[in-house]
């Protein structure tokens, strides 16, 4: 009874300290699809939730979509990693949207309108570009001064 009582009062503490020492998240199944034609606009506004929230997810996408920006080829991929770079305001992602600038493919051909001109509605690019800010004025001058 009392061997029992002992291992009861021993698991209860592990249990205690492991709630205590929580491990970082594992955000391998939210961003499975990062970088994939496969993600949806409802995984991709799920990460930016997750991301504004948790900002250890952020700093991962900070480290992840600048590169995924300068490889990919497919134009959605590109589309939609461009709107989390923006909508997340990720500084590190400018110099690789900048690059992006010229890409006519990048663009959503729709009907428009002077208020989604000047929304930057058909340019997901030039509109995470906006939205980053002042941080991504020097990839933007830098990106200019070659034309």
């Amino acid at each position: 009874m009392k061997h029992c009582r002992l291992s009861f009062l021993l698991l209860f503490s592990v249990i205690s300290n492991t709630a205590r020492c929580q491990l970082p998240p594992d955000y391998s199944n939210l961003l499975f699809n990062l970088g994939r034609p496969e993600m949806t606009r409802q995984e991709a506004d799920e990460i930016i939730s997750e991301a504004r929230a948790q900002p250890d997810l952020r700093k991962e996408l900070s480290a992840k979509l600048p590169n995924l920006l300068e490889t990919s080829t497919d134009r959605l991929v590109i589309i939609t990693e461009a709107r989390m770079a923006g909508e997340l305001q990720i500084a590190a992602a400018a110099t690789a949207l900048a690059k992006l600038l010229d890409r006519r493919d990048t663009q959503l051909f729709m009907p428009s309108t002077m208020t989604s001109r000047y929304l930057l509605a058909e340019d997901p690019v030039g509109k995470a570009l906006a939205d980053i800010g002042e941080p991504a004025l020097p990839a933007l001058e830098a990106s200019l001064g070659k034309c």
